[in-house]
């Protein structure tokens, strides 16, 4: 109430970008994804109810509608019937990354994972990341290492990921942006088996310190990292990935050419130049 009332006294555009929006007046809405909706199962029933309601009564007043794929502009008009024309594409950025520096002490704490010798894999707790994929797949490959990082414990994971009997898998936890960057630029390749993403930011990170980048190949991820990817079946545990990586891809300044923030920002401007009141 308080953003609505606030514009609506000062003649102003709201301008939201993670999500939601005040449904009096919502004006341009950002919409990343809409995995509550195309991945049920991860979600409570009110969860949903509650958030589906939102958007429904937000569309009814919305000015413009931004995401990040054009995968995603598709599953908003699928759900909501939106009109084509209220849905606007910006495409995320990595060059946030450039930012961070790098902390290598993250091998004295972690001996075992040995410069291009490991896998890695990094991502929030949501249960559409399917950290599963790798714990199966390090089960496959028991001579290979792989370290995952995200959340302070495994129970955060809303499942049990079972690696206590797997000396392949390191859990790492929490992690900083600088150790990121390490594990990054010295794996062997980074690892992103999500089932569903509006964008899917962590390969660029990757991409953009020369990490190679193994993605599925569902949702945005193919149209966002096209020829500059492997690719997997999330749902497919028995790969071997020394094979798949044997097969030669595009240089990943293709896909680092084609995003970043300062694109991003300069489409947004226009946009809110557009709309504001």
């Amino acid at each position: 109430l308080a953003l609505a009332f606030y514009t609506i006294k000062n003649n102003a555009t709201s301008i939201n970008l993670c999500n939601s929006a005040p449904l009096l007046k919502p004006d341009i809405l950002t919409l990343h994804d809409i995995s509550f909706l195309v991945n049920s199962k991860f979600y409570s029933f009110r969860f949903r109810t509650f958030n589906t309601i939102l958007l429904k009564f937000s569309m009814l007043r919305v000015k413009c509608i931004l995401t990040v794929s054009e995968y995603s502009k598709k599953e908003i008009i699928n759900n909501f019937k939106s009109s084509l024309n209220k849905i606007n594409v910006i495409y995320n950025g990595w060059q946030h990354f450039e930012t961070f520096g790098e902390d290598d002490k993250i091998f004295v704490k972690c001996p075992k994972l040995i410069h291009n010798k490991y896998y890695f894999s990094m991502s929030s707790i949501a249960r559409n990341k399917n950290f599963q994929w790798i714990v199966q797949v390090a089960k496959h490959n028991p001579n290979t290492t792989f370290a995952i990082a995200g959340g302070q414990n495994l129970k955060v994971f809303g499942e049990s990921l079972d690696i206590g009997n797997l000396k392949n898998v390191i859990y790492l936890g929490y992690i900083t942006d600088e150790e990121a960057k390490s594990l990054m630029r010295n794996c062997k390749a980074f690892l992103f088996p999500s089932f569903y993403e509006g964008f899917g930011i962590p390969p660029l990170e990757a991409l953009s310190v020369g990490a190679k980048i193994i993605i599925s190949n569902t949702s945005c991820l193919p149209e966002i990292y096209g020829d500059c990817a492997y690719y997997i079946d999330p749902y497919d545990y028995n790969v071997d990935l020394d094979k798949l990586m044997s097969i030669p891809v595009r240089n990943s300044k293709d896909v680092l050419n084609k995003y970043s923030w300062g694109k991003s920002a300069n489409e947004l401007w226009t946009l809110i130049k557009k709309y504001s009141n």
